[in-house]
């Protein structure tokens, strides 16, 4: 008889406390799981908390063309308006990478421009800061030295991986839309400062430095970089920091910062494939399962 007392209340004592139990670990993140099911069936744990003044003013002022969700500050959706209907996410989509490169980055770490050199050789390497000028290109080539013969290799993608798959050519038109690259000058806003531009103002630097040297300039893929051995950083620059190109991206929708960091993030500049980005989301317990993912930037 004891026993089943104790049975009783224990039963009863586990369903008034359940609720709170798994409210604390939604909103914690505890059990990957247990987000997963949240979200994608979210009526097994908890109802829509409707109010009614937000659905009159929803309904008064939206049209079908947008869905709009409202969540209070403790997770409950209090009113939605054409919540299940797909939508594509545009600049949103700056929301999620930039979580992304915040899992993979500390706020104070920087992205890096340097200079190598292996015997004779030099290799100008950069990671697509969005800041990178002449003047820094200047700095760090200052540390080439005289010789009869100097090779210069400027490191970069293959002009195939410029631009996001999802980009249309209108797109890429304007400045927004601008060819994401690993050494690009001021983020490549302005179309002559293209990588050619940058390969014939080294190349004149280095000629008026050294005006009784054999000069060659070439293109080095950045994929095959495996190759390169022995060689010694002999200068580097730095960009702001991580704080700062996160702010930038999304204070000004900064479309290459954007997918600069996100590249940098998920060692992708050698493809423009945002899977991982997907799984990341996934992994955090977020429906993204039927979502494809174009670009870390939502253009």
């Amino acid at each position: 008889m004891i026993k089943k007392i104790y049975s009783f209340f224990f039963i009863v004592l586990v369903l008034v406390t359940s609720p709170f139990l798994i409210r604390y670990l939604l909103a914690n993140q505890k059990i990957t799981i247990l987000n997963s099911i949240y979200f994608n069936f979210p009526g097994i744990i908890t109802k829509n908390k409707i109010c009614p003044t937000y659905d009159a003013l929803l309904n008064q002022t939206l049209d079908d063309s947008f869905s709009v969700s409202i969540i209070n500050n403790k997770g409950e959706i209090i009113s939605s308006y054409n919540e299940d209907v797909p939508r594509l996410p545009a600049s949103n989509q700056k929301l999620f990478s930039s979580a992304y490169v915040l899992s993979k980055y500390k706020l104070n770490n920087n992205l890096k421009t340097s200079l190598f050199k292996n015997k004779n050789d030099y290799y100008l390497h950069g990671q697509g800061d969005p800041d990178l000028n002449y003047e820094n290109i200047i700095e760090l080539i200052s540390n080439v030295k005289e010789n009869k013969i100097i090779n210069f290799n400027i490191v970069e993608i293959d002009s195939k991986l410029y631009w996001p798959n999802g980009w249309t050519n209108t797109d890429k038109l304007y400045e927004y839309g601008s060819p994401i690259t690993s050494l690009a000058i001021e983020s490549n806003h302005n179309k002559y400062d293209d990588i050619y531009a940058l390969k014939n103002f080294i190349k004149n630097y280095l000629k008026n430095k050294f005006p009784n040297s054999k000069i060659y300039i070439d293109f080095f893929d950045s994929e095959k970089t495996f190759y390169l051995k022995n060689i010694k950083e002999i200068n580097k620059i730095y960009s702001t920091p991580i704080l700062s190109l996160l702010t930038l991206t999304n204070s000004e929708s900064h479309n290459f910062t954007a997918e600069s960091l996100f590249k940098n993030a998920s060692n992708t500049w050698n493809d423009n494939n945002y899977i991982k980005l997907k799984r990341w989301l996934e992994n955090k317990g977020l429906p993204a399962t039927n979502a494809y993912f174009a670009d870390a930037s939502g253009l």
